[in-house]
């Protein structure tokens, strides 16, 4: 027998990869829903950001950061 295809799936935390994922027809999830899908699941959930995190909007660089000790 062929061997099956397999499924590939984008696990990431930040919410406009996940968008672009899913308009280019890539299945994706947040690493926080993986995780509740699992049995045990509980026992990683703690050790994951704080809960709400998936709908964190992305944010962009801030240009021309100073330095926290300057020369």
């Amino acid at each position: 027998a062929p061997p099956k295809p397999l499924a590939v799936v984008l696990m990431a935390e930040d919410a406009a990869n996940r968008q672009k994922a899913e308009k280019s027809g890539i299945s994706c999830t947040s690493v926080r829903k993986y995780i509740e899908g699992m049995k045990d699941s509980t026992q990683l959930l703690d050790l994951l950001a704080a809960e709400g995190s998936n709908d964190i909007k992305p944010t962009k660089a801030a240009a021309g950061r100073q330095a926290l000790y300057p020369d």
